[in-house]
């Protein structure tokens, strides 16, 4: 989902995708890769023991993190699901787990060979806290006598299964409640008190760990929108919007041509211009460009396996993908570590992810530079956002029509300013987004999680309403102006409008006609 995938070797089209790991790595974006790992959830942090001890059937691989953000190591038996077990010298602000992977690994071979065999490990002595019972929230009657902060913060108030009363969320007015773990959480707006379970938050489908619930600190009793907050720091750049009005594309999006010339995969050369093509491969990708120049175009691209349907990497410099069909695979569009990428009036359907962090249509990641115009995404079941931005900046997002089903609960029909906190990178800055109209159920609403300045979304449409606070940790020149925003949602999540320019302007709806002008 470089902090997020550090090492990338790109071989030849006939090959597989090879990706080289760091220790530490987001995984958010994806690897460009074919092997499909799955996860075995086995520990959490903090847990009560031996809930914080992650044992692992021979010798496996164990990622420690949350919301696609891990650190990893091979571990053979078990380990403590610990920030010192893992190395993890910065604590995060939310609780990490522990999951193994899939994958059966060889274990290591001893330093100097042994004519008998290697007993079988077993837990060692070593003094482990005493068990204790999952801590009982006491349910409180008046809000705690703090100034309102900035941004919303949450409080742990019950577990899902705990003895009660430790079962249910007890809380002061009316507010937001989130049941699950980090990055997989459902919210609800509730009264005084919710059961955390399942039913109580429309749950259909059981999760093999245990969930927990948190209820925020804005207190929406009374309000039609949030609580005024502390204003921005002086400091903070004022957002000048770039020209409104951009020059809407033309004509319908997908090939304006009905017959195609079947082609194996394509490795693209400099300047190259690939048209009237249809290519699958399930194997990998199906169009991989690391160069200059590459136009592709009036193609069907699909279905392609891999970690996207065409590549975008490495360098790869005003590169246009226009007029196709790009349908069925991990991913749809990936650009990754490339400036001045055109995606415009293509038709995106059927990305379900396969590979760890795949599953969005269009998707953005430490780019410069680039537009995404007048494209059509649809399908249900996407794995990841339909259409992201990640540490990328000077990107327009204009006259896009996203109407998806999002299946990853965490993930949105549209997001951009997205980064790991305490990162130290730049979550992305002169970014324009406008005239979109982006339809979703299922998933978390659309949204700006951070921004370094001159971050604009006017007239669009966001029938799931959206989110925008400061996720990332950076998150000034903000502006968020006339929109439709269903602001009813339960899914919508603005807890601070004094932060961002042109608030007020918005229009509380679902019909996007009333979008201003």
């Amino acid at each position: 989902m470089s902090a997020r995938r550090l090492a990338l070797v790109l071989l030849a089209v006939s090959s597989p995708f090879a990706v080289a790991h760091c220790n530490v790595e987001d995984e958010e974006a994806g690897q460009l890769t074919q092997e499909l790992t799955t996860w075995t959830r086995c520990a959490a942090e903090a847990a009560p023991t031996p809930g914080d001890i992650c044992t692992v059937p021979g010798t496996r691989t164990v990622r420690y993190g949350a919301r696609g953000k891990y650190t990893k190591k091979v571990v053979t038996g078990r380990i403590e699901c610990s920030d010192g077990a893992f190395g993890v010298t910065v604590p995060t602000p939310y609780q990490n787990f522990c999951d193994y992977s899939g994958d059966t690994l060889p274990a290591p071979v001893p330093s100097t060979p042994t004519p008998t065999p290697t007993p079988t490990p077993t837990p060692t002595p070593t003094p482990t806290p005493t068990p204790t019972p999952t801590p009982t929230p006491t349910p409180t009657t008046t809000p705690p006598p703090v100034t309102p902060p900035a941004t919303v913060t949450w409080t742990r108030c019950a577990a899902e299964a705990a003895p009660a009363p430790g079962d249910t969320c007890t809380f002061t007015g009316r507010r937001e409640v989130r049941y699950g773990v980090p990055g997989a959480y459902t919210v609800k707006v509730a009264t005084g008190a919710i059961k955390c379970e399942d039913g109580a938050f429309g749950v259909t489908v059981p999760t093999p760990y245990q969930n927990f619930c948190d209820y925020s600190s804005a207190d929406l009793s009374g309000a039609s929108s949030p609580p005024p907050a502390t204003p921005p720091p002086a400091t903070t750049p004022p957002a000048t919007p770039p020209p409104s009005s951009p020059p809407p594309a033309t004509g319908a999006p997908g090939p304006r041509v009905t017959t195609f010339t079947s082609s194996a995969p394509i490795t693209a050369t400099p300047g190259q211009v690939i048209s009237g093509v249809r290519i699958s491969n399930p194997n990998g990708p199906c169009i991989v460009i690391t160069v200059a120049n590459v136009t592709v175009r009036d193609s069907d691209i699909g279905p392609c396996g891999g970690g996207a349907n065409i590549a975008v990497t490495s360098g790869a410099n005003g590169v246009v993908l226009e007029y196709n069909s790009i349908h069925d695979g991990f991913r749809g569009v990936l650009v990754d570590n490339s400036t001045n990428v055109t995606t415009s009036k293509n038709k995106l359907t059927t990305f379900k992810g396969g590979c760890e962090g795949c599953g969005s249509a269009i998707e953005y990641d430490y780019a410069t530079g680039g537009t995404i115009d007048g494209n059509q995404v649809r399908g249900q079941n996407y794995a990841s956002d339909a259409v992201s931005f990640f540490e990328a900046s000077n990107i327009r997002l204009t006259n896009n029509d996203i109407n998806v089903g999002i299946s990853e609960p965490s993930s949105a029909g549209f997001t951009m300013g997205d980064m790991r906190p305490g990162s130290g990178h730049d979550p992305g800055k002169n970014n324009y987004v406008a005239y979109n109209t982006v339809r979703q159920t299922g998933g978390s609403a659309a949204g700006v999680f951070g921004s370094s300045g001159n971050t604009v979304l006017e007239k669009n449409c966001f029938t799931a309403g959206i989110q925008a606070y400061n996720y990332s940790g950076i998150f000034v020149g903000v502006t968020v102006q006339k929109n439709v925003i269903n602001m009813a949602s339960p899914d919508f999540f603005v807890p601070n409008t004094a932060v961002i320019t042109g608030w007020a302007t918005n229009v509380d709806s679902t019909n996007c006609a009333l979008v201003p002008q």
